[in-house]
């Protein structure tokens, strides 16, 4: 299984211990991020630091009007990720009425 290090370094990402998805989020690789999700086998803390890349990299898009890297798919295969983790689903969710997070808004309204 993949680790945290393991999978920044597969990413061509450096490794930091904290807030890891937010430092290194990418609107531009959103899709290259969900496909590794999709197809790697991953430690827990490794699918949860990806999961946050993820959430992190669409919220940035969302912010910067770049709404259609994100499709329907794209929210309900997160959705599922984040289910398996229950209070990372929270977290996003309990965000949901935070204008600096829509990506947070959009999850509550896809679920």
């Amino acid at each position: 299984m993949i680790d945290d290090r393991q999978l920044a370094q597969m990413l061509g990402l450096p490794y930091v211990p904290q807030d890891w998805g937010v430092e290194f989020a990418d609107p531009t690789r959103i899709s290259e991020f969900l496909e590794f999700l999709k197809v790697e086998a991953l430690t827990t803390g490794a699918e949860i630091n990806l999961i946050e890349l993820i959430l992190n990299s669409m919220n940035d898009a969302l912010v910067d009007g770049v709404r259609d890297s994100i499709d329907k798919n794209d929210i309900d295969f997160i959705l599922r990720a984040m289910n398996r983790h229950s209070y990372l689903s929270q977290y996003w969710l309990d965000l949901a009425g935070n204008s600096e997070f829509p990506i947070a808004w959009l999850l509550a309204r896809s679920r």
